[in-house]
């Protein structure tokens, strides 16, 4: 054969049917190659010819003869011993590999061979077995089961399927079913030699090993189960047309595959009566991990999880003690079956490259040891999630972290890494139980930037990338509770990266706990330049242990998660009502005191009793410029006096005072106040202008123009010039878009305003805003109000068909106006009708908020990484994260930082939720999520805020409503 013929045969017999050949470089397999056994057949009578030619038989004379630039004679080789393996595999099997090529066989012709495996294996990037025998494990792995052992592996299916039932088997690990699978073998059928080969060779301690036997089962038990579901025959899935169609919409394990299904229908056929299903019980050595006590002590920690253990050589161990030394922990080995090691902890206190413990038996012989590697010299650097204290290893040749956006970083004390623009750092020094270390927590604001660590010994630096995700990987994410365990407090959402092309993902989601589907459909993502969301919430909708699946083409993603609700959180324990008194008489029905002189206020006298013994409170004194915040404690009997003339000197003379209260984690109230000089405002209303009267000299005064026709933007700020000495009437030009305004006079020196001033329109009865322009539903919902014979039903269909949302306090103060005639409108426009519509709202606001099952909405899927989208009316909710016990300072902060940078326009609310498990967060309702980031990332505390906004139902549920 010359080296074209072999490029021939490689090229257009062999490579087209590899299925695996575009996997990465060690994840490929052989039998993947979907030919006939005749195909086989000639395949091996091809090569055979081809030896027999040769004079002598060794390596070397196969690269002269069949020597070129691509080695397909290596390649064809190596398929040929891949497919004797799978069809006339046996223990004498190079000896029956020559006598099938019809070539001599001795221990020269064994070790030829063995080298072109060797080399074959490497360049056509093979996995490769990590037990049982170097080459020929390896050669038996490429195909899975081999052929002459599948109706003894369909038997072993059977016997396993009858003892644990196929939803067990489905939702078993694939390593655990490895193991599962050789030991039953082992103790049942002791004969099947090379069936037991080829398990033992599918599974290992060391996690680098595939376990292929146990994907094949795993894949199996979900055909299995899907077939049942449908009520489907086995039987179309000895046809490969038909199977390929078939398989093509399982969630199959990425390995799967098997070249003969005729043994495995019979087990498949769906028999009458209900299977016996029991839990699996692994007695596979779990790994060693590497922590930090987030909860606790911020300690880096070695876990060894709990495991269930035995081992044959162990017989004779019966009855003795054996022990851990590094975790301290010892017991007996039982006299009879197996030995529970619980969860060790085991505190790190040195660097080390290695890690490890031994359990030891009673004689000090090593019975089992772990290990998980350390530090590296070139790199001394430990990363963990905040959120999890899960250990984030980096890779030494590309160091990098990724799909995280806040870690803690530790590294020894003489190191300073550098954090390039787009990293925040929360807190510079946190003790590390590793001698000579320190932490830094630290905080990605960017979708991406670097960490350099210089070492001092060398003088060698190393970059660390940071990513928030990869462009080319779905995001799961969700409200989730701080804690290695995924927990979440709503169902999560799977966002999917930008893509070009309308994509059809599988999506399967099941309730673990209960063993049943909960959803089992095609969600079609049209094609976007933004992250594209599939929300859980549209079938969750019950606290659980679920797990989601996303799948296409060989693409696929598996997440198991618990949803838990306010019902399975221990809520805090009603407050008692504290009982409020003061010197000059006031009682609680009276609040908020209220006086006429500023002498009254400063000589009054608050008491507060019922409170907690020695519980803090805070106080809030202010004067319409300034806000001053500070705490005072109650005594042992839960009682507190203020005396306001201690408060005297924090403020400057002002015609406002006010003092609020407020216990921790409820909302302030105002306990008393003065205001000496009340405002009269008086206006009057022009097709062009306001005319305003009766303001204060020296105040700074605005308009607020919130347009009906384009309710999703802010409303439209028109500053007022200072009010000279001498004047009485000041007029504003309305200089505004086509649209239809409630205005308020907004002042940042008073807390009597804003004031609800009416409603204006100065344009025409066709003039639309330049926004909407080319927005057709935007247009109709325009038409709707300008229209006064359009009805009310008319408008409420348009404004679902945009999701809008109102503020229910804001659109009942905007009716009040209406209703008392404050207004001005061309005669074009009729005020009984917007009435009708805008009372309208109220009737959709007050309906139960359901979770509807919508189309995805470009618009508002934004990936996590982005800012939110423009508010409707008054602002969203988001959640804020703020270190551990620190919420009270947090919040001290905020108070001053509102205060100092006027943010009342951006901040317009402060909630604490009431449920413990939200005990580090806050509530804040928000103009506009980036700029208040910005601002918030520089208040000490501040941790994180989830970058969607909050549902007013999910708000309502942590602020106990419901």
């Amino acid at each position: 054969m010359k080296s074209q013929d072999t490029k021939n045969l490689w090229e257009e017999q062999i490579l087209p049917y590899w299925s695996h050949r575009d996997r990465p470089a060690g994840h490929r397999f052989l039998g993947s190659i979907r030919i006939k056994q005749k195909a086989s057949e000639q395949l091996l009578d091809i090569v055979g010819q081809n030896l027999q030619q040769l004079d002598r038989f060794s390596y070397d004379s196969l690269q002269d003869r069949f020597y070129e630039l691509e080695q397909n004679w290596l390649k064809i080789l190596t398929v040929a011993l891949s497919e004797y393996a799978y069809y006339y595999s046996s223990d004498r099997f190079w000896q029956g590999f020559c006598e099938r090529l019809n070539i001599n066989h001795n221990q020269g012709v064994e070790h030829t061979f063995r080298r072109v495996v060797d080399e074959g294996i490497n360049l056509l990037g093979l996995v490769r077995a990590k037990g049982g025998y170097k080459y020929v494990s390896t050669l038996w792995l490429q195909s899975g089961v081999p052929e002459q052992n599948l109706v003894h592996f369909a038997q072993l299916v059977q016997e396993i399927a009858e003892e644990y039932g196929w939803w067990e088997l489905a939702h078993t690990s694939d390593e655990d079913l490895s193991q599962l699978l050789l030991s039953i073998c082992q103790e049942k059928h002791l004969q099947w030699c090379t069936l037991i080969n080829f398990l033992k060779s599918s599974y290992s301690e060391d996690p680098e090993t595939e376990p292929i036997s146990g994907q094949l089962l795993q894949g199996i038990a979900i055909v299995a189960q899907e077939l049942e579901r449908k009520k489907a025959s086995p039987q179309a899935l000895e046809d490969e047309k038909q199977r390929e169609e078939i398989l093509g919409n399982y969630y199959l394990p990425h390995n799967f595959f098997l070249r003969n299904w005729n043994a495995l229908t019979q087990v498949l056929t769906p028999r009458s009566g209900s299977s016996q299903s029991r839990g699996i019980i692994t007695r596979r050595s779990k790994p060693l991990l590497l922590s930090l006590d987030i909860d606790d002590s911020l300690n880096t920690q070695l876990l060894l999880p709990e495991q269930v253990l035995w081992k044959p050589e162990w017989r004779n161990l019966r009855g003795t003690y054996c022990r851990i030394p590094q975790a301290k922990w010892e017991d007996t080995i039982p006299t009879a079956g197996d030995l529970i090691i619980p969860e060790l902890i085991i505190e790190v206190n040195q660097a080390s490259e290695n890690w490890n413990c031994q359990m030891l038996d009673h004689n000090r012989q090593n019975l089992l040891e772990w290990h998980y590697k350390g530090i590296s010299s070139d790199l001394p650097c430990l990363v963990f999630d905040a959120l999890t204290g899960e250990h984030l290893p980096l890779n030494l040749s590309q160091p990098a972290i990724i799909a995280v956006d806040e870690v803690f970083c530790f590294t020894p004390k003489d190191i300073q890494p550098e954090f390039a623009n787009g990293i925040e750092v929360l807190d510079s020094y946190i003790p590390s139980s590793i001698q000579g270390w320190r932490g830094r927590l630290i905080r990605l604001t960017t979708p991406e930037s670097s960490i350099v660590l210089t070492i001092p010994e060398t003088n060698h630096s190393q970059l660390i990338i940071w990513k928030l995700v990869r462009s080319d990987e779905p995001v799961f994410t969700g409200l989730r509770l701080t804690g290695k365990n995924t927990i979440y407090l709503e169902p999560p959402t799977f966002w999917y990266p930008p893509i070009n092309q309308t994509l059809d993902i599988n999506v399967l989601v099941e309730n673990i706990t209960e063993r049943y589907i909960v959803a089992r459909t095609i969600e079609s993502l049209s094609s976007s330049n933004r992250w594209v969301a599939i929300k859980l919430t549209q079938w969750i909708t019950e606290p659980g242990c679920y797990e989601a699946r996303f799948w296409f083409d060989q693409k696929r993603w598996s997440y198991r998660f618990e949803v838990k609700s306010k019902s399975q959180i221990s809520g805090i324990t009603p407050l008692n009502k504290p009982q409020i008194s003061s010197d000059s008489g006031f009682s609680e029905a009276d609040l908020p005191i209220k006086h006429d002189t500023s002498h009254k206020f400063w000589a009054e006298v608050i008491k507060l009793e019922g409170l907690w013994p020695l519980e803090e409170v805070i106080l809030c004194l202010s004067n319409g410029n300034e806000k001053i915040p500070y705490q005072l404690q109650a005594d042992a009997s839960g009682s507190l006096r203020i005396h306001l003339s201690t408060l005297y000197d924090l403020l400057p003379n002002s015609d406002l005072y006010a003092l609020d209260y407020q216990r921790l984690g409820l909302e302030p109230q105002r306990l008393v106040q003065m205001q000496t000089l009340p405002q009269d405002v008086n206006w009057t209303w022009t097709s062009q202008a306001i005319h305003l009267s009766g303001l204060l000299l020296g105040k700074l005064y605005s308009l607020s123009c919130w347009n009906l026709l384009l309710p999703d933007l802010e409303p439209v700020e028109i500053k007022i010039p200072l009010i000279e000495q001498g004047t009485t009437t000041t007029e504003v030009t309305l200089n505004l878009p086509p649209g239809i305004y409630h205005i308020q006079l907004v002042s940042s020196s008073s807390q009597a305003l804003p004031e609800n001033l009416g409603w204006w329109c100065g344009s025409g009865r066709y003039d639309l805003p330049e926004d909407i322009e080319g927005d057709e539903a935007k247009e109709n919902y325009c038409y709707t109000i300008l229209g006064n014979s359009e009805s009310k039903e008319s408008f409420i269909a348009a404004v679902n068909q945009l999701k809008l949302d109102f503020d229910r306090q804001q659109i009942e103060a905007r009716i009040f106006t209406l209703e008392n005639n404050q207004y001005y409108f061309p005669a074009w426009l009729n005020q009984d009708s917007l009435l009708g519509k805008v009372k309208g709202l109220l009737e959709i606001l007050s309906l139960p908020v359901a979770a509807p099952k919508l189309p995805i909405n470009v618009s508002n899927t934004r990936p996590p990484i982005e800012p939110s989208l423009p508010l409707v009316g008054g602002g969203n909710w988001y959640l804020v994260s703020v270190r551990s016990k620190k919420r009270d300072l947090f919040l001290k902060h905020l108070d001053i930082a509102i205060k100092q940078n006027n943010l009342q326009k951006l901040i317009f609310k402060i909630k604490i939720p009431q449920d413990l498990v939200y005990k580090d967060m806050v509530l804040l309702n928000l103009s506009n999520f980036r700029t208040a980031y910005d601002h918030l990332q520089k208040i000490e505390c501040f941790q994180s805020m989830e970058r969607r906004p909050l549902q007013l139902e999910q708000v309502s549920r942590m602020l106990g409503n419901q």
